[in-house]
């Protein structure tokens, strides 16, 4: 009887290596993707944020029969005392 020596089942070194080649070279294609998206975010949500700004002036401007022009603020003028 012959007994054939058993072979073990798993990955060898060099396809591991591999895998983890592709895993890095796709990594570092998706991260400056990634930042490109996150900036063009940031910068969309800060136009956002200026135009609710505006909008919220002129409601004041309005309210108060002021010109849009007129900057608000705390300050009120002396004749009005």
């Amino acid at each position: 009887m012959k007994q054939t020596p058993a072979r073990y089942a798993g990955f060898t070194l060099v396809e591991i290596m591999i895998v983890v080649c592709v895993i890095a070279l796709l990594t570092i294609i998706a991260v400056p993707a990634f930042a490109k998206y996150r900036a063009n975010s940031r910068r969309s949500v800060c136009i956002a944020n200026l135009r609710q700004m505006e909008n919220a002036k002129t409601v004041w401007a309005q309210e108060n029969r002021k010109a849009t022009s007129d900057a608000p603020g705390r300050f009120r003028s002396l004749r009005y005392r």
